[in-house]
């Protein structure tokens, strides 16, 4: 694979990938060399051309974890629903099949 230029790298960081990040750094050595890059959100971070391209690092710290958060919250019905089976399942089973299941912990003695 060729080498890219700056400009080509530049062009994907603030165009082609849709990040929303500006190329701070002003050279541009190799995919493993770290770079500077401006967040969305005006934080600076610093990563690879590799990691941003290919391992979609194109956001900061911060942002990263925001995105993670908010996929991981389960709406109220989901939930509930959730409940519900797993109450109408242990209405079914004896304790030590709930247990074997590991449904419901292990009674202590």
């Amino acid at each position: 694979m060729r080498r890219l230029t700056y400009e080509e790298v530049k062009h994907f960081v603030e165009v082609k990938s849709g990040s929303g990040c500006k190329l701070l750094s002003e050279e541009y050595f190799n995919s493993d060399s770290k770079m500077i890059f401006r967040c969305r959100c005006n934080n600076i971070f610093e990563t690879t051309f590799d990691k941003f391209k290919f391992r979609n690092k194109r956001q900061c710290n911060k942002c990263a974890r925001k995105k993670i958060s908010k996929s991981q919250k389960l709406k109220y019905e989901e939930v509930k629903n959730f409940i519900d089976e797993m109450v109408k399942e242990l209405k079914f089973i004896s304790r030590s099949e709930a247990e074997q299941k590991q449904i419901i912990p292990k009674k202590m003695n």
